[in-house]
């Protein structure tokens, strides 16, 4: 009975027989055997080989529902807003029409972090999913101000924000970094991967390439009269010490804490332990760091997941993360 049902369902979404579907998904299996690997990688070099089978699971579940997921112009329901989909992108959007989730541990500590009066600056919004967020943390005595430079990303995060009533977001399709002008900016099928260029992008990198504005923080917050900034989240794809290099003003003078995604495999080590020794020159320290491959829906646990260190332990270890993003939370002190 199950099986004819799930026949029927196969022909009325997309058309194609049990037996198509069953070579699509082995196929797409042997697409996804190398990311599952890294991760069962990381967990038995973590001495916790028991979440194999929850790995397993995820990645099954995952692979059956990618193509079992067709939608236009989807809505999701998640902490308690309501999200528009991008249709055809199979980054965030497809996660959340699957999982109703994103980062659940990084969404816990947003929750935890951000409170009601802040000034929040949210650094690749994507379609809205944190820095709504946010602005329901922040409340009306507070302020969200995003950026995001993918024209067509934009466009539904306006969408998303008009959508949830939100009036206390501020928005920019702009990208942000060290100097102000224009930048070459990779457009690609995961709209959480679209980044700024640097040099060769890894092969797994495809997309349009467009120009786009490019802004330091420190003139963009004197421009618009920016008088408080506390908490600065940043997911930018290897861009991230660009981006503090045109915002020394503002740490300076606001101080925020900082909740960055480190792509340590773009920028390499070299790079980001400057970066990270220019962050300890500035009096900021590393709370805790999360693994961003456990930070995944019906993997991640808060408990063994979230890893409090201090940035010169940190550096210690960055060998061992080489392969895969980091979030970290840093307070100025």
């Amino acid at each position: 009975m199950y099986s004819r049902r799930f026949a029927l369902m196969l022909n009325m979404n997309s058309g194609i027989s049990v037996k198509e579907f069953a070579k699509k998904i082995l196929r797409r299996a042997r697409e996804n055997r190398h990311l599952y690997r890294k991760y069962l990688k990381f967990f038995r070099q973590r001495n916790d080989s028991g979440r194999s089978f929850q790995l397993f699971l995820y990645f099954l579940y995952k692979t059956i529902r990618e193509y079992t997921l067709f939608f236009s112009n989807e809505i999701v329901s998640t902490n308690g807003y309501r999200l528009k989909l991008i249709p055809n992108d199979t980054g965030i959007s497809e996660e959340l029409k699957i999982f109703k989730i994103h980062e659940p541990i990084t969404t816990e500590l947003i929750k935890k972090n951000v409170k009601e009066g802040m000034v929040c600056i949210d650094l690749g919004c994507n379609l809205g999913y944190y820095a709504i967020l946010e602005s329901k943390l922040v409340g009306k005595t507070g302020k969200v101000i995003a950026f995001e430079p993918s024209p067509l990303t934009f466009k539904f995060f306006k969408e998303n924000l008009s959508l949830n009533e939100i009036s206390n977001v501020d928005s920019f399709n702009v990208a942000i970094g060290d100097v102000d002008g224009t930048i070459k900016f990779l457009v690609t099928e995961q709209s959480n991967w679209s980044t700024v260029i640097q040099g060769d992008l890894p092969e797994y990198y495809k997309g349009r390439i467009i120009d786009v504005p490019l802004v330091t923080l420190d003139n963009f917050s004197k421009n618009h009269h920016v008088n408080k900034i506390d908490f600065i989240r940043m997911d930018i794809e290897g861009y991230e010490d660009k981006v503090i290099q045109g915002m020394t003003e503002i740490i300076k003078k606001f101080k925020p804490d900082l909740y960055l995604e480190l792509h340590i495999p773009q920028m390499g080590i070299e790079r980001t332990t400057k970066f990270l020794k220019k962050l300890q020159d500035g009096n900021y320290e590393l709370e805790y760091y999360v693994p961003r491959i456990a930070d995944t829906p019906w993997i991640s646990d808060i408990k063994k997941d979230v890893i409090k260190s201090n940035i010169s332990e940190f550096i210690k270890k960055l060998s061992d993360f080489s392969d895969f993003n980091i979030s970290l939370y840093l307070k100025n002190h």
